[in-house]
């Protein structure tokens, strides 16, 4: 009980000193809000603003050392994807703190070089693995609700208004996450910004099947003219016969996944239970050099074992 204590003790205090050192100071604060404050009101923020410049300067020495780098440009678009508000270098600061967290447990519970590294890895992944999460479930979510979106723009379109205003008409009316992002695309249209533009970015920012067909078909449509009313009847159509699909074949495979799920995690829950009831049994696991190799054995085929699993029962409409 007092190593759990102690684990809760470290990760707590490591949340602390990230906290304090990524608090906005209140000059940063103020540039913020100007900056909402401009594209609230539909001012257009030149890049040689004296705004932007003075922010750009504060970059702390994280930011200054990753750069602009392929890592942080992944780790920036996910963290957009999954509606997370934190910058790349916080993002990674928590990554060093749960590797740390994991790295102490490691000390403390079973005092070996490689179990330390081992739960230093796997701990430090632990927040990229719930920024995959959140950003597919919010995918997911936006797949759901694009259907309802384009429904609102159907309808408004019959009604005699223009494409914009059935943009908008969507914006307002639609879930979220399509409400959001639609009236992304709405701000930036009134700023001056280009339809076909704005959809292609929209297609970068919310890469879902669903959407890049629902983009295609309007920039097509665009291009040649057509009946759009019409276009996006049959577009709402199939998507949702796509979703139902989806939903069918997701029941379907749920045993598998879930089998998956147990066959992975047995290992390891037993493993943890003969540590507690008899220490000296796992001894040699760890100690002997024969048991280090079973352990790194046992590890890559539970790894390897799910992950083909997880092919099984994934499946593409």
């Amino acid at each position: 009980m007092q190593y759990a204590f102690m684990f809760i003790g470290v990760f707590l205090a490591t949340a602390a000193i990230l906290t304090l050192v990524h608090r906005r100071s209140r000059d940063e604060k103020a540039t913020l809000a100007r900056i909402d404050s401009l594209i609230s009101s539909g001012e257009a923020i030149a890049d040689e603003d004296p705004i932007l410049i003075e922010l750009q300067r504060k970059k702390t020495w994280l930011q200054a050392l990753i750069g602009e780098t392929s890592i942080a440009r992944h780790i920036a678009l996910f963290l957009d994807q999954a509606a997370w508000v934190l910058t790349v270098d916080t993002f990674l600061l928590w990554c060093l703190g749960a590797g740390f967290a994991g790295f102490v447990l490691s000390w403390l519970l079973a005092p070996n070089p490689l179990n330390e590294i081992a739960l230093f890895c796997a701990f430090a992944l632990v927040p990229y693995l719930l920024l995959r999460f959140r950003r597919a479930k919010r995918l997911s979510a936006f797949d759901k609700a694009l259907p309802e979106a384009m429904d609102i723009m159907q309808r408004t379109l019959k009604a005699g208004l223009a494409l914009n205003e059935a943009f908008k008409r969507a914006s307002e009316k639609a879930r979220e996450p399509v409400g959001g992002e639609f009236r992304t695309v709405i701000n930036r249209m009134q700023r001056g910004a280009d339809l076909r533009s704005e959809l292609i970015k929209l297609a970068e920012r919310v890469p879902t099947a669903d959407l890049r067909i629902f983009v295609t078909a309007m920039l097509v449509q665009s291009d040649t003219g057509g009946n759009l009313p019409l276009i996006l009847e049959r577009l709402t159509d199939m998507i949702r016969a796509r979703i139902l699909l989806l939903s069918e074949m997701s029941a379907e495979t749920a045993q598998g996944r879930l089998s998956g799920v147990f066959m992975a995690l047995i290992p390891v829950f037993l493993m943890g239970a003969l540590r507690i009831i008899n220490p000296i049994y796992m001894q040699p696991l760890f100690h002997d050099p024969r048991g280090k190799i079973m352990l790194i054995y046992a590890i890559a085929s539970d790894i390897v074992g799910s992950f083909i699993i997880h092919l099984i029962t994934t499946m593409e409409v």
